[in-house]
This record gives C-alpha cells, structure tokens and sequence, in this order.
C-alpha cells in the first residue's frame, strides 16, 4: 500500500471504514500531495472559474484541488463508497463541493458549466455519446478536459504486465481492447488521436491542445507526467483540452 501524503490530513478511523480493496486504491491517489493535482491543474488553465463539473471523480482527490483554485465544483461518480470517502475528504479541508451519483448517461443540470473535467474515466463510455452530452453541459466557450489510453498502454498490458509478469487477466483486457477496436466500437477500446479528433468533430468540439498525458503545459511550470510517454515507441497515455463551439 502507497503512504498517503500528509497534506491530506487523512485519519487511520477514516481508512478503516473502507475495503482494503478501495483503502488500497485511495492511498494510490492520495500517495502525491495537493499541491500536486494544483499544479496540474494550473498546467492546463483549470483556474479561476465560476463552475466546473468533475466527471468520474472518484475519492475526489481532483475536485479538492479544484475547488482550491475554483469557486464551484459538482462531482459526479457511479461509485457510492468513493463518494462517501469525497464528502468526507470535503469536510477535513472545509470545501463546498457537491458530489451526486451519476453515469456519464446522466448529467442533467440546471446550471451550463465553464469547464468539465474527466480524468481517467472517458474511455469506458460510448465515447461519441459522451462527447455530445459533455458539449450539452457546457457555456459558450467552455472547456473539456479529457485523459485516454492509446496503442501502447495496451501492448504494455499485453506484454509487460500480462505475458512477462504471467498475468492473464492483464493479458486479455489488452486483447479485449485491441478487438474491440479492431470491430471499431466506441468503448472500452483503444483511443488514438485520429480517432478522438474525429468524434470531437462529431460533436462540434475543438481539439485546442492534445499531448502525452501531464504534458499540457499552459504556464511554463515543471512538468510532472503519471506514466511513460511511450512503450516500444507507440503513445501510452494522452490528453487533450476540447473548447465548446
């Protein structure tokens, strides 16, 4: 298990309430500081913005450091224990953000957002869909920021962490995706920039900027990537920032 960082002021009572299975996922999340995800987001311009919408937030490590640099942040999830774990990370740093369970199927709002941000949850959708009902959320010049896996992470889960580490559940997710792709479905495969380009279109969204993943770089800061940029010379993991039109 990943040492938390102690600017998260997370409590040993806390961690107890939960699985070791989601304690073990949390401390992942959690092992990097706040200032971290912060400086992340200051990367890519998600600063000083009324109302910002965090999709698939998970223990809601992002939309805590959103909401330090933003006045309102929803949060949405399908995953209830996450949630709980968010409102209770909400709490200890005193924030206001609102985390509702919801799909991606699901988002309906009175209010239009300034910005969405989804981070490592886009690929398992109908992503075209997904695209359509983002942009329907969205004001007038609002911005998507998306994550997504391309060719390489798949070959590294088929062979260095399927066939070299004798894993066959690693080995047949790769080939899951690589069929699925091969069929050319719009989840749960892979993601290349030709094909995100494409449905961006698809949805009358414009690709602004698209890099290796931690490599948006709006502000000249450090960079400070979560993955490789490349395994045996095909991209990993990607990211891009989409602008309503």
């Amino acid at each position: 298990m990943h040492k938390i960082d102690t600017s998260w002021n997370i409590s040993t009572e806390l961690l107890n309430k939960i699985s070791d299975y989601e304690k073990s996922y949390a401390s992942a999340q959690l092992s990097r500081s706040i200032d971290f995800y912060s400086n992340r987001l200051k990367q890519i311009g998600f600063v000083n913005k009324e109302n910002i919408l965090d999709i698939g937030c998970g223990i809601g490590q992002w939309s805590l450091a959103l909401s330090k640099l933003n006045k309102n942040i929803f949060a949405v999830d399908i995953n209830e224990k996450r949630l709980e774990f968010g409102r209770e990370l909400n709490k200890i740093h005193n924030q206001k953000i609102s985390f509702q369970k919801k799909s991606m199927d699901e988002l309906e709002f009175e209010k239009k957002f300034d910005a969405i941000f989804c981070y490592g949850a886009f690929m398992f959708s109908d992503m075209p869909k997904t695209l359509k009902t983002f942009k329907s959320c969205l004001n007038r010049d609002g911005k998507i920021y998306l994550n997504f896996n391309n060719f390489g992470w798949y070959l590294n889960l088929l062979f260095n962490k399927g066939i070299f580490n004798l894993n066959s559940n690693n080995f047949f997710v790769a080939i899951k995706y690589i069929f699925r792709t091969m069929l050319n479905l719009n989840n749960k495969r892979i993601v290349s920039q030709k094909y995100l380009e494409k449905i961006a279109k698809q949805a009358d969204l414009k690709v602004e900027e698209i890099n290796s993943e931690g490599c948006i770089n709006l502000n000249s800061t450090e960079l400070n990537p979560l993955y490789k940029k490349k395994y045996l010379g095909f991209k990993m993991v990607e990211e891009c920032i989409l602008k309503n039109c």
